[in-house]
């Protein structure tokens, strides 16, 4: 897994705020830093199956994902393990049972940082209304986990 170096931080030459070592405010760094992780955690096809198959559902235990995926509990166990590092689902108690479920407010948070990179970091401008890019609507090809 790749890293960036640790931050050091700095008075701002403008006074407002921290700055990192690479001239981003530290509050910067860590949003992009936490942007990093959530996409690295949709990697693999199978956590993104796993992410969307909680989205239809309120939440779903461990057991019932490996079963509808076809893949080995402990495979799913450290997907999940994955997914909840980068803060995308919770696990919630309910008896012996651990059933995950997404956090909208994350998934929200990565849609939103996602779509402003090109925006802001790149300085580019946001597509206008009757643009082809704007509001494309992306076919979801199968819904299964994948295998």
């Amino acid at each position: 897994m790749v890293s960036l170096p640790p931050c050091k931080r700095t008075a701002s030459p403008s006074g407002f705020g921290p700055r990192c070592e690479l001239g981003q405010p530290a509050s910067e760094r860590a949003r992009i830093e936490r942007l990093a992780l959530q996409a690295r955690s949709l990697g693999h096809p199978a956590r993104v199956s796993i992410v969307a198959e909680l989205a239809t559902h309120r939440s779903l235990a461990a057991g019932d994902i490996a079963v509808e995926s076809g893949l080995a509990r402990s495979t799913i166990s450290e997907h999940l393990r994955l997914l909840r590092e980068a803060a995308l689902i919770c696990a919630c108690q309910d008896g012996p049972n651990v059933r995950y479920r997404l956090q909208p407010t994350a998934l929200l948070e990565l849609a939103h940082g996602i779509a402003e990179l090109g925006v802001a970091e790149l300085g580019l401008e946001r597509p206008a209304e009757d643009s082809p890019c704007f509001g494309t609507k992306v076919p979801v090809a199968n819904r299964r986990l994948a295998k």
